[in-house]
């Protein structure tokens, strides 16, 4: 019983051995090589013969060449698929802490603010205090508003120590870097329309 496994290990290893000597390159090289598999079968079992003197079963060698071949079907399928994702557009990365996102989190925190109060937005700087524009009913409204666009949540000692646009900005762009799967809007006409 031991040899006649050794054998078969054998004639597979040869069988393998001679299906990768076949260069299959492209899906046409597979589909011609697959449209004579019964000749490539009778063609690895005479070489077997020829030269070994063994008499392979053929069903054997067929059920190796069919392995071979669908393995080699399967290895271009997700080829073309890896080229297929490799094409399409990658997703933009999430907002990070640079100049164009804190500019983008402004306009649209300024956005907000002027929603719920009298002020105007050119009269909105980093530098202005909340207090000078907002109750404490409406920074209440904003925060939440903004929690809202940012998909944030606000630590609760932030919102009573937040005194300054800027420093509402860097809370913003702090908890949205917490939350990394935020995708920012493409550009900033979108960011101060609501």
């Amino acid at each position: 019983m031991k040899d006649q496994e050794y054998t078969l290990s054998i004639l597979k290893m040869v069988i393998n051995n001679d299906l990768e000597n076949h260069h299959v390159e492209t899906s046409q090289d597979l589909e011609h090589l697959e449209s004579k598999r019964d000749q490539l079968v009778w063609e690895i079992a005479t070489k077997i013969y020829t030269y070994s003197g063994h008499k392979v079963e053929l069903s054997m060698v067929r059920d190796l060449v069919t392995i071979h071949l669908k393995r080699k079907r399967r290895q271009f399928s997700t080829a073309k698929l890896l080229e297929r994702q490799e094409r399409q557009p990658q997703p933009k990365p999430p907002i990070r802490s640079n100049v164009d996102s804190v500019r983008w989190i402004f306009l649209k925190t300024c956005s907000i603010i002027c929603n719920y109060t009298d002020v105007n937005a050119h009269r909105v700087s980093m530098a202005s205090r909340i207090a000078d524009f907002a109750d404490e009913k409406e920074l209440t409204q904003i925060l939440r508003d903004l929690e809202e666009v940012f998909e944030i949540k606000f630590p609760h000692q932030a919102t009573t120590q937040i005194k300054t646009v800027k420093h509402l900005v860097d809370v913003i762009g702090y908890q949205i870097k917490l939350h990394s799967d935020y995708q920012p809007a493409a550009n900033y006409e979108s960011a101060i329309a609501i």
